[in-house]
């Protein structure tokens, strides 16, 4: 069974974006990965609008090692520290998984970047964007979003968002509607899907 994995970035600024946050939940909101990136940006680097309503909503702690609990990660780290702690938290979901988003040339681009070296081995390449076949399936997607944040999700806070992103997602299962099946992979993935066919030759 392919887990769904929900992903949510704040970065900088649209035109050259830079890493601030990155979260991830499972569809079961059993385990979540949530990091504050310390070494990705500065604050001449971000848009008036992340520096007044994304900026003041980072509370994270910094993380201490080491790290032995790898079911709900909350903590400042550098890119680095990221990039390995995110690593072993998909090797410890033991089970092949997919990213879910709904703006993926952004947020999964991010995402991405943590990975040029190595790809976790249980992780899909392609990242699945939520969308709609309907009009109806889009505005049920829309009024769930609207109304959790109504209900204390932190809009602009990359792990509430993520959570938000998956009960919205769900929603839409669970009333019936289909949900269009639309992949995303980037040049990261590009490379690394290369190289798989290259070493499977």
């Amino acid at each position: 069974m392919t887990i769904k994995v929900f992903l949510d970035c704040e970065f900088t600024e649209f035109e050259q974006p830079k890493l601030i946050s990155i979260a991830l939940v499972t569809e079961n909101n059993e385990r979540s990965f949530y990091a504050e990136l310390t070494n990705t940006y500065t604050i001449n680097d971000c848009s008036e609008f992340v520096v007044s309503i994304v900026l003041p909503l980072l509370d994270a702690k910094p993380l201490t090692l080491p790290l032995t609990d790898y079911t709900n990660v909350y903590a400042r780290m550098s890119f680095d520290e990221c990039r390995i702690h995110l690593m072993k938290w998909f090797e410890l979901l033991n089970d092949e998984s997919c990213i879910f988003n709904d703006v993926p040339q952004f947020d999964f681009t991010l995402l991405s970047s943590l990975f040029v070296e190595q790809w976790p081995e249980q992780l899909s390449l392609y990242c699945e964007t939520i969308c709609s076949s309907t009009a109806d399936g889009e505005e049920l997607y829309e009024k769930s979003t609207i109304q959790l944040f109504k209900n204390g999700f932190r809009e602009h806070h990359s792990l509430d968002d993520a959570r938000v992103m998956s009960k919205a997602y769900h929603a839409m299962q669970v009333s019936g509607i289909k949900t269009a099946s639309q992949q995303y992979i980037t040049s990261v993935g590009l490379k690394h899907l290369s190289n798989r066919k290259i070493q499977n030759n």
